[in-house]
């Protein structure tokens, strides 16, 4: 017995008529006729009367199978809809890669909201420089990198998420609470603190030169806390992309994030995906992304 043949007398049987039944559904009349009279062989009694020019009335057998019948089709139809839905869902392994110094901004708030969104989602991370994490995404080790607009590889898709403009840092009194903003050739004979992770470093190395100014570093750290701390102590100062929703070091010391006054880049913060590799869950963690930043633009 068959899915077809049910259907076929399902609809034979409310409409009183082969050829109404047919079209409706639409198929031929001889298919119809065809199907469900292998219905009637399999299950062994006539279903319908066929009256020529007055259309088909039940049998006994057909009026008691017709419930049972119906039953089954509509039963067939709700688990076609569920396997759609479970094809279209959003569900399995979605792996980011990203730079450390990303993931205490990003990665705690974006997890937490893209989870709730889509708890069918096993969600995992992993951290390397921008170069590292492109050559996992080559070798389908992830899915998607988060990385700044710094040294994207040729033939990559590179979303935009949001822009971000370099600051400078100072310690607490370095500067008055009514500056908002500082030169970086005021700062030339500064001790500094650089960040060293690539391709951070030669970014704000570049930046630098183009202000005319040749750093006093004295310290090198791969940790955006560590910068943060190093400055909040009086070691130096300091600039970064990644913004702290705090003025506090991870000791609880204070520290000033400053605007340049010279003229700096923004540079845009990215989702990268490999072309013809993108899963539903890569592209509903990209849109998400996207939505999540123009939110607070």
């Amino acid at each position: 017995m068959t899915l077809r043949q049910m259907e076929y007398f399902v609809a034979v049987a409310e409409r009183g008529s082969i050829a109404a039944a047919a079209a409706e559904l639409p198929i031929s009349e001889s298919a119809v006729s065809g199907a469900i009279s292998e219905l009637e062989t399999i299950v062994g009694v006539r279903l319908l009367h066929r009256v020529r020019a007055r259309g088909v009335t039940l049998t006994a057998a057909g009026v008691a199978l017709l419930p049972e019948l119906r039953s089954l089709v509509t039963r067939a139809r709700e688990v076609e809809r569920s396997a759609a839905e479970l094809g279209n869902a959003v569900a399995g392994d979605l792996r980011v890669a990203l730079d450390p110094v990303l993931t205490p901004v990003l990665l705690p708030r974006l997890m937490s909201g893209f989870l709730r969104q889509y708890p069918a989602v096993n969600f995992s991370f992993m951290e390397g420089n921008a170069d590292e994490a492109q050559d996992w995404l080559a070798k389908g080790l992830c899915d998607v990198v988060l990385m700044y607009d710094l040294g994207v590889r040729d033939g990559l898709n590179a979303s935009r998420l949001f822009m971000v403009r370099p600051r400078v840092l100072v310690a607490e009194g370095v500067v008055g609470s009514e500056v908002t903003s500082i030169s970086l050739r005021s700062l030339a004979d500064e001790p500094m603190i650089l960040i060293d992770i690539s391709p951070g470093e030669a970014f704000y190395r570049a930046i630098l030169s183009n202000a005319g100014v040749t750093p006093r570093i004295v310290h090198k750290t791969s940790s955006v806390e560590g910068v943060r701390a190093l400055v909040a102590r009086g070691f130096g100062w300091s600039m970064l992309l990644q913004q702290s929703r705090s003025d506090l070091s991870y000791e609880g010391w204070s520290y000033r994030e400053l605007d340049v006054a010279e003229q700096v880049p923004d540079v845009a913060l990215l989702a990268v995906t490999l072309p013809g590799r993108l899963t539903r869950r890569t592209i509903a963690f990209r849109d998400y992304c996207t939505k999540q930043f123009a939110a607070c633009e």
